[in-house]
């Protein structure tokens, strides 16, 4: 059997004997909180589905699975020891509650007790484990991460570490984009900032959607942006469910340059037109910014402006101890003094040779030194970069930034 939990009130170990089961049909909806489906194997994809419209739901559901225990010899069917019981339903007591098996819902509930202690929940029977590897991992969550840090701290997530067309890159058969290595695997290029009064996003990249996703990250409050080429902004309509949730406008943070950009491209998203329904559009504000510092969601971040090449600016940003600059290749003294004194600085570099617009890992590596900083990251990083080989060709304080990874920064 395969049990599907939904419990949007996240009572998730005190479950009631007297609950009622019953068996799940293909596209039902489920009808309120607390409902528990059984489904047989043979309905394995009708429980996909169900488990999907859990995962859509605002609170995080609980999605576990179970065998019923094999039945000794002699003893007497499931069929047998099943008895009517009176149980609480949405149309009340008595002959339409379903019938109830102590064994199976003993089972069911120390599945679910001991489901609440993983970091990812299965959704799978045991007889049908290939099931669960074709879901996506969001699907297995058991709740977003916090949206706030404690005072005086923030911590920074690499959603993406890759270059504008992500690694591995379509059509190539490169042992870097073929090897399957994790590390390799790279998203376009984004991080959150995870501060006291909420969660800032630098850039918005294709990839956004399934980058947060992937990292439980539930809520966004601001948005800052380095320039306005496509890797770095096509990804905005991700941002539509926030403002419902928040109920106020996401601010973006961004040059004057940046705002037009967006304006042209997401030209729907700032019609004067009302919406059909809620939602129907992400509700976004403007925050023109310049190269001086400026405040974001109570915290100071200092402009670093760069050259993007010789035609395009863009900027970096100074987070207390923390710096993030990429798709640079280019800084002036001015810049380089803004830098002085982080602890933590990740710079772009694209690949071993030189680019027109980008950085390689020697100029990288030439203003990581000048900064001085204790640990420099490198992103933006191509499929002609190798994580482990990189890596052990880079001088100590400087590595290779990867997806996913996470860093605590002082304010």
């Amino acid at each position: 059997m395969v049990f599907v939990c939904f419990d949007r009130r996240g009572t998730t170990t005190s479950l009631a004997p007297q609950i009622r089961h019953r068996r799940y049909i293909i596209g039902e909806t489920v009808k309120y909180p607390g409902q528990i489906i059984l489904c047989k194997p043979k309905h394995r994809l009708g429980a996909r589905w169900g488990a999907e419209l859990a995962v859509a739901r605002s609170n995080c559901p609980l999605i576990a699975s179970a065998e019923p225990p094999p039945r000794a010899a002699g003893e007497a069917s499931t069929a047998d020891s099943m008895s009517q019981q009176p149980c609480p339903s949405k149309r009340g007591d008595g002959s339409r509650a379903a019938p109830t098996n102590g064994n199976l819902h003993q089972q069911l509930c120390l599945a679910i007790e001991k489901a609440a202690n993983w970091d990812r929940l299965q959704f799978a029977s045991s007889h049908d484990q290939a099931s669960a590897s074709r879901l996506p991992s969001a699907m297995t969550q058991t709740s977003f991460v916090p949206t706030t840090s404690e005072p005086g701290t923030g911590l920074v997530t690499f959603l993406g570490t890759g270059t504008s067309v992500g690694v591995p890159t379509i059509g190539c058969n490169c042992s870097v984009c073929q090897g399957g290595h994790p590390k390799n695997q790279r998203t376009r290029c984004a991080i959150t900032v995870r501060l006291p009064a909420g969660t800032l996003l630098i850039d918005t990249p294709p990839d956004l959607r399934t980058q947060l996703l992937r990292e439980r990250i539930g809520l966004i409050h601001a948005v800052v942006f380095t320039h306005e080429h496509a890797d770095h902004i096509f990804g905005l309509d991700d941002l539509r469910l926030f403002p419902f949730r928040l109920e106020h406008a996401v601010p973006l943070f961004c040059t004057e340059v940046v705002e037009e950009v967006i304006r042209r491209a997401y030209a729907y998203a700032f019609s004067e037109r009302e919406d059909t329904h809620p939602g129907a559009t992400p509700k976004l504000q403007f925050q023109r910014i310049d190269p001086q510092p400026f405040e974001v969601l109570q915290t100071q971040l200092t402009p670093i402006p760069m050259k993007h090449g010789p035609h395009f600016e863009v900027f970096g940003f100074r987070i207390g101890d923390f710096a993030y600059c990429t798709d640079g290749n280019g800084f002036s003294d001015e810049s380089i003094d803004r830098l002085r004194g982080v602890q933590t600085l990740v710079l772009g570099a694209l690949r071993e040779e030189p680019h027109p617009t980008h950085m390689s890992v020697d100029q990288a590596i030439e203003i990581a030194q000048q900064v001085g900083a204790p640990r420099t990251l490198l992103t933006h990083t191509s499929h002609k970069l190798d994580y482990d080989e990189t890596m052990q060709r880079l001088p100590a304080g400087i590595e290779m930034a990867f997806d996913g990874q996470q860093v605590e920064i002082s304010l």
